[in-house]
């Protein structure tokens, strides 16, 4: 039974994300009221050992880590998002998971908190499946939305969810989740099944609980303000000290490209976990990227046969991005 007066917190995360995790939940006790009451649980998808120490090494009391790759194992030829994992998918069985459990706040792992969660947490989902917050694409890209099948008014982003797992284990939603995911041809890789299973009954909370960087470069703060019916400040800056919950979608993280403003918010946060990440300019990141990609071609692809003879005659370079090439 679930103690009332602790939060329930999950994360998902593999190898590859465990990084950018810890900094997420050192960013939840370093903003937490009483952080005492807060428990997390991690879900892993092949945690590795360094991973697993990683996460001890925050030095929570009350922090779980739950190896849960068994749950997806059979999922993992689904067509796969842009750059989102197939562990995103363990989103589907948090209600059967904490069958124990009333409500949870679930959280991605590319997200930096920057206030107390108390009143999100505490928000009335009785009568709904959730609490959520809103995303442009229901403005930006309808089209997409008929195409897989969503047809509420308002799409929301499914990197913050206070969930009501009482509702949706009565309602049989992991089902009904997966159900979609498998049938309906999409893009992303949990979202859409979010949307058009629970998406008709969830609650829209404020910009503040989950706002994407990427808003910004999509859509003027006049253009927001609009959309979301609150008034969002007018400088990128202010936006983002007035969020409480900061998403960095996208493809490009602070921890990867030279982002305004997130890079130097972001990466003092990743240097305290002892964590030194790389980060590239936009530019040199295209010309890695291009170069990885002819290499995959050239080794595993069909244009592996017209570079046959040179494949066998060389040995590729490594890449040396210099300063001056930029």
């Amino acid at each position: 039974m679930q103690n009332k007066d602790e939060y329930s917190i999950v994360f998902i995360t593999n190898n590859d994300y465990v990084r950018p995790t810890v900094v997420a939940i050192k960013s939840v006790l370093d903003t937490a009221t009483d952080s005492g009451n807060i428990h997390f649980y991690v879900l892993g998808d092949c945690l590795s050992d360094d991973s697993i120490n990683l996460l001890n090494g925050i030095g929570h009391k009350k922090l779980t880590i739950m190896p849960s790759e068994h749950l997806i194992a059979k999922y993992c030829n689904v067509n796969v998002d842009r750059h989102v994992s197939t562990s995103a998918l363990l989103k589907f069985f948090i209600p059967q998971i904490f069958a124990d459990l009333d409500r949870v706040l679930y959280l991605d792992g590319d997200i930096v908190v920057r206030g107390d969660l108390t009143e999100l947490y505490n928000t009335d989902i009785d009568d709904v499946y959730g609490a959520v917050v809103k995303d442009t694409l229901c403005v930006l890209n309808r089209k997409y939305m008929d195409e897989v099948q969503i047809t509420n008014e308002y799409y929301f982003n499914s990197g913050v969810m206070l969930l009501n797992l009482e509702r949706m284990r009565a309602d049989g939603i992991t089902e009904k989740l997966l159900h979609y995911r498998l049938n309906v041809k999409q893009q992303f890789m949990d979202q859409d099944a979010f949307n058009a299973v629970i998406g008709h009954s969830v609650k829209f909370v404020s910009y503040r609980y989950n706002f994407l960087n990427y808003y910004l470069t999509v859509m003027s703060p006049k253009k927001l303000s609009e959309f979301f019916d609150e008034q969002l400040p007018e400088t990128i800056s202010e936006i983002y000290n007035s969020c409480v919950i900061l998403h960095l979608g996208g493809r490009e993280k602070p921890w990867n490209t030279t982002l305004p403003i997130l890079t130097d918010m972001y990466l003092p946060l990743a240097h305290q976990i002892g964590w030194h990440p790389t980060v590239y300019t936009v530019r040199q990141l295209a010309r890695r990227r291009r170069w990885l990609k002819f290499l995959h071609k050239i080794t595993f692809g069909k244009t592996r046969q017209k570079y046959r003879s040179l494949y066998k005659a060389i040995t590729l370079p490594t890449v040396e991005i210099k300063n001056e090439d930029i």
